[in-house]
């Protein structure tokens, strides 16, 4: 009887005992040990260019400071592809642990409701009207279609004397409009006609004023920059022309003569 309750309590006591150290082997947290440089670093691309360097954080910046980049650039252009440089981000994140945690993810510009996803529309770009340029003067383009015809020598005479077909005349014209402006073709006027500047000028003058709203000159009276031009003048003195002036000066002195002698 003594036998069988020694043994009973051996048995008793060897069950406590495999019972506490169950109890503390499942109530004590597991360990891990993380990864170290040496270890998590096999087989990373950037390892090896290090050339036998210890993978140390000193060297790998280094490294990635002589090609442009920092551990956390470098770490950004790889993570996307977790497969293809699984070793190089296992030993990024071992030598610089703060960048796991450092990586936020982006965030969606998808709104998502009741019904099915709704992305929000993409920016519209407004462009500005396109610029007016402004129109050239009547006496602007005449000084241009002289200066081209003057060294042409199919031209005769000089100035505003300047002698050639209407249709030689256009061409200068046309060198001297704007590109979007086509040359006028008033009713009855024969370009097959020699002419003179002048005459060419009375006639192609007002018709540009009628098509574009050209101004610059007193239509009809020839060409001139002048405000008042009876005689084509091409000089101006005040708003007149310089012949226009000494005949209307000359006009004057004859009517103050004239008046002054019936006193």
């Amino acid at each position: 009887m003594a036998k069988d309750s020694t043994g009973m309590i051996l048995t008793l006591g060897a069950v406590g005992i495999g019972g506490y150290f169950l109890y503390e082997w499942l109530t004590t947290p597991a360990t891990t040990t993380a990864a170290t440089p040496s270890t998590a670093c096999q087989g990373a691309g950037i390892i090896t260019s290090l050339g036998g360097a210890a993978p140390t954080v000193a060297n790998v910046t280094a490294l990635l400071a002589a090609q442009g980049m920092t551990p956390a650039s470098y770490y950004a252009s790889i993570q996307g592809n977790p497969s293809g440089f699984a070793a190089d981000i296992a030993c990024i994140l071992a030598l610089f642990p703060n960048l796991a945690s450092s990586t936020a993810t982006p965030v969606s510009t998808t709104v998502t409701t009741d019904g099915a996803p709704v992305t929000p529309p993409a920016p519209t770009t407004v462009e500005p009207p396109p610029q007016q340029l402004a129109k050239p003067s009547l006496a602007s383009i005449y000084s241009n279609i002289l200066a081209g015809a003057s060294t042409d020598p199919n031209f005769t005479g000089a100035g505003d004397s300047l002698t050639a077909s209407g249709y030689r005349w256009n061409v200068y014209l046309g060198l001297a409009l704007p590109s979007a402006d086509a040359i006028p073709q008033p009713t009855g006027f024969d370009l097959s006609q020699n002419m003179t500047a002048t005459q060419y000028w009375a006639v192609m003058g007002p018709a540009l004023t009628q098509a574009y709203g050209l101004a610059g000159f007193m239509a009809g009276l020839g060409a001139s920059a002048c405000s008042i031009a009876f005689f084509g003048d091409t000089s101006c003195i005040g708003p007149f022309g310089s012949t226009t002036a000494l005949v209307l000066g000359a006009a004057a002195v004859v009517l103050l003569l004239v008046l002054g002698g019936k006193r």
